[in-house]
């Protein structure tokens, strides 16, 4: 006999009435084929079931991922832009600082070189001021040392009468009178050979040592005091070169006096010419 719908109905209600009943029911129903077809024919009763099953919390998980999910999403956006915009200023700044670099090297490297400039000019100063005092000094050691020799000139040439010609008038007038009286021009004279220039000019009679003073006595002060002598030769003098210094500038320097007749007093060292003036009486 077909069931009817009362049938059917008076089956639920019975269901209903008894949970065991209803329990072996839903076991023998629910299986996996009769959800699939709730979920197509009748949503309403799976989503019901579903809702039952899942509860809401669970239901509104994936809502809330995604809504998480796009947070995140824009959030990592914003990072990006945020990291490109960090990145541009990093190279911007990173090239300011190239270009800053860049010139301070620049102005370091004018700075130094201005400063090497200067550093070589007043080395090139201190050099120039160095060889200044060294002449300076060497020449008033000179000087110091020519007037002593003029000072104690009696005593060296044993006795007679002269001096420095541009410090003594007398001397300069006698040189003067010696080359007017000789008919030579003293105008004319070369400075290397006049007397007038000679650092000493003593005399004893027509006896007359033309003396060259220096410290250290080289060949050129051999030089002059034999043209300066042979000036005073020709205007009919007995003219005797000499040179006075502490020692010679060079070896060869003695060597070079005796071959042109010059007569010497070098520190204690005296030439025999020096002796035999020493002792001539007019």
């Amino acid at each position: 006999m077909a069931l009817t719908r009362e049938d059917i109905l008076d089956a639920v209600r019975q269901l209903q009435e008894d949970d065991d009943l209803l329990l072996e029911a839903a076991r023998a129903l629910l299986g996996e084929r009769v959800l699939r077809k709730l979920a197509t024919r009748a949503p309403d009763v799976f989503d019901t079931l579903r809702r039952f099953i899942l509860t809401e919390e669970l239901l509104q998980l994936p809502a809330e991922f995604r809504e998480f999910r796009q947070q995140v999403n824009e959030r990592f956006d914003r990072l990006e832009i945020d990291l490109a915009g960090f990145k541009q200023e990093t190279r911007e700044r990173f090239d300011r600082l190239e270009t800053d670099l860049a010139g301070f090297k620049q102005e370091t490297r004018e700075r130094f070189d201005r400063l090497e400039a200067r550093q070589d000019r007043l080395e090139a100063g201190v050099d120039e001021l160095l060889k200044w005092r060294q002449g300076e000094k060497a020449r008033r050691d000179g000087l110091d040392y020519q007037r002593r020799v003029i000072k104690r000139a009696w005593r060296t040439f044993g006795g007679g009468e002269g001096g420095c010609p541009d410090e003594n008038p007398e001397v300069a007038y006698q040189i003067d009178q010696w080359l007017a009286t000789a008919g030579i021009d003293g105008n004319t004279i070369d400075p290397r050979s006049d007397p007038q220039e000679a650092d000493l000019v003593w005399w004893k009679g027509r006896k007359v040592a033309v003396v060259e003073i220096s410290l250290k006595v080289n060949g050129d002060d051999v030089e002059r005091a034999r043209l300066r002598a042979d000036t005073l030769r020709q205007a009919g003098l007995d003219a005797i070169p000499f040179v006075i210094g502490t020692e010679w500038a060079h070896p060869e320097t003695p060597d070079n006096a005796r071959e042109l007749g010059v007569e010497w007093r070098i520190g204690s060292e005296v030439s025999d010419g020096l002796r035999e003036f020493h002792a001539y009486t007019p």
